[in-house]
């Protein structure tokens, strides 16, 4: 299936109240000539895998912000070795949802928001949790993914700090 393109407008009334990383909308409709958004399924494990997620860990293993650490985001595949240095919530989340899916009979459907900041590294702008209870799940699943495709800098989203 060829991707499908909408406009930056259209993503942005999806999807503005629901990500809560670092975007800065201003930076991306300033950037709009050399911005577009593609959305593309995704159905296996390995398309999800080398998504990025916003959480951090340090030396000791513990989570921390993007500034507390210079080392890159988790990989939603390392969010389940992982999973007990995150916070609780966090942790209790994600083994819910992981749970709720693996008694799912249908393939598990929704849509996700990643940046294109490599070409073929993508960070997860929101849905981190079901992404990674998903991927932890094991289960069929089809994923519409919008996918902003915009210059890789801080100034747009300022997450990527530990990855460019």
């Amino acid at each position: 299936m060829k991707p499908q393109m909408v406009s930056l407008d259209f993503f942005k009334t999806v999807f503005e109240q629901n990500i809560t990383v670092l975007l800065n909308w201003d930076a991306l409709s300033h950037s709009r000539a050399q911005a577009r958004v593609n959305v593309k399924l995704l159905t296996s494990r390995e398309e999800l895998e080398n998504l990025y997620t916003p959480w951090h860990l340090n030396a000791q293993q513990q989570e921390v912000g993007y500034d507390g650490t210079t080392d890159a985001p988790l990989k939603i595949s390392q969010v389940q070795t992982s999973l007990s240095s995150l916070n609780p919530k966090r942790q209790k989340a994600i083994t819910e949802l992981a749970q709720s899916f693996s008694q799912y009979t249908k393939a598990v459907e929704f849509y996700v928001p990643l940046y294109k900041f490599s070409e073929s590294q993508y960070f997860v702008l929101d849905a981190n949790h079901k992404l990674s209870a998903l991927y932890m799940s094991a289960v069929p699943f089809k994923i519409i993914a919008f996918v902003v495709e915009a210059p890789a800098t801080t100034d747009i989203l300022q997450d990527l700090e530990n990855l460019i």
